[in-house]
């Protein structure tokens, strides 16, 4: 198996999700919209990923993970062409919410079942690096590009036009490295087999414990996205240029601690690498609203990141080594669903709790919540990864 073309497709979509990062909430304002329509068109998109998270993984089992992989980048290419030329926001963000619901888990599925099947499971940790590094580097170069060249656009177009018919021709990019890919063909339907699979993937208390889990990553991780900007403009007094760089922080971050976990703990077991780096997350959660220094809190979140990339390598390799082949992609779906859900509860308790303290005690609060999240984890079981090594 050759992993050049899966590696490309991930890169080019990186990018150009990474594009629109840094200016997305401006892009729709100058669309017409204002700051109550905002948060509704954010809702649309969160909504439609949701109700389409669970079905387009299982479509991706049956009918084929490179069909609807192919099928999530011409939704999410209309998408672009809508928000480029049009005022129609809201069908902009549904448009994009679904092409992100049906490219969960569909390349990068058959991407890990391929390895496994080539290299065998004891490789998989190199397999989620190189897919994790490609991503996240992608997007920060994305990021960077998309805040400096911003609203920037020839009379003609509208604003941001130019960085949506980047992306657009990203996406073209991404769509010709996929059909290049040898297609999986579809799961012959049985509905026995599919109800003997589910319950295999029920019974299976180890993977059950790690994809539960993700309810308490996003929740705690949820809120830390959406408040660490303002609290970064109230630590430098103002705009500061650094809401960039912050950006860029976090993604280089993550990918630094996805290579130092793929290259320096090849010895140790990787329950133990997860529970040690997202115990790091946790820590770094808690105090880092109560940095008060601006470059404190620049580095103590730089760390935070790369913490976090270290836990999510060892984390996505023992998902995929517990994952019954058949039910790849949809319990991917499943993760990412229970991800975002916990992300959403996470943040209406934030919206109440944010009348009576402040977000430097709200991330404490969360910080705590996720540690007790993995000790509860490592007491319930999660899965012993004997025959895995942090780097194959």
């Amino acid at each position: 198996m050759s992993a050049r073309r899966y590696l490309t497709a991930f890169g080019l979509a990186g990018l150009g999700k990474g594009l629109l990062l840094p200016v997305l909430s401006l892009l729709l304002l100058s669309r017409g919209l204002d700051q109550s329509t905002l948060a509704l068109a954010t809702g649309v998109f969160a909504l439609t990923v949701v109700l389409r998270e669970l079905p387009s993984g299982m479509a991706s089992d049956r009918w084929g993970r490179r069909r609807v992989y192919l099928i999530a980048h011409t939704i999410g290419a209309v998408g672009d062409l809508v928000l480029a030329f049009t005022g129609q926001a809201f069908l902009g963000m549904m448009l994009m919410g679904a092409a992100t619901a049906f490219e969960s888990g569909g390349l990068s599925s058959l991407f890990f079942q391929r390895w496994m099947d080539a290299r065998g499971k004891d490789t998989l940790p190199r397999a989620a690096s190189w897919m994790n590094l490609m991503e996240t580097g992608a997007l920060a170069v994305g990021a960077l590009a998309g805040g400096a060249v911003g609203a920037a656009a020839p009379t003609f177009l509208l604003p941001y036009a130019p960085l949506l018919l980047v992306r657009f021709t990203l996406r073209l990019g991404a769509l010709v490295a996929t059909a290049g890919i040898p297609a999986d063909p579809p799961i012959p339907y049985s509905a026995r087999k599919m109800q003997g699979c589910w319950r295999m993937l029920a019974s299976n208390r180890q993977l059950v414990v790690l994809l539960v889990g993700g309810v308490v990553l996003g929740a705690a991780l949820g809120d830390l996205e959406i408040y660490w900007q303002p609290h970064l403009e109230q630590l430098a007094g103002g705009y500061t240029p650094l809401l960039g760089v912050m950006s860029c922080i976090s993604m280089f971050g993550a990918a630094a601690g996805m290579a130092i976990v793929g290259r320096f703990t090849a010895r140790l077991r990787l329950e133990r690498v997860y529970a040690v780096f997202y115990l790091a997350v946790a820590g770094w959660l808690a105090v880092l609203g109560h940095i008060t220094n601006l470059w404190g809190y620049v580095g103590g979140f730089g760390a935070l990141y790369l913490c976090m990339g270290g836990g999510d390598l060892a984390r996505t390799s023992m998902l995929q080594a517990a994952i019954p082949p058949a039910l790849r992609a949809t319990a991917m779906s499943v993760d990412s669903l229970l991800c975002r859900l916990g992300a959403m509860l996470s943040s209406g308790a934030a919206a109440m709790a944010l009348g009576y303290v402040g977000v430097p005690a709200l991330w404490t609060g969360l910080g705590l919540v996720l540690a007790v999240g993995i000790g509860v984890q490592l007491l319930c079981g999660v899965p012993h990864t004997a025959g895995l090594s942090a780097k194959g």
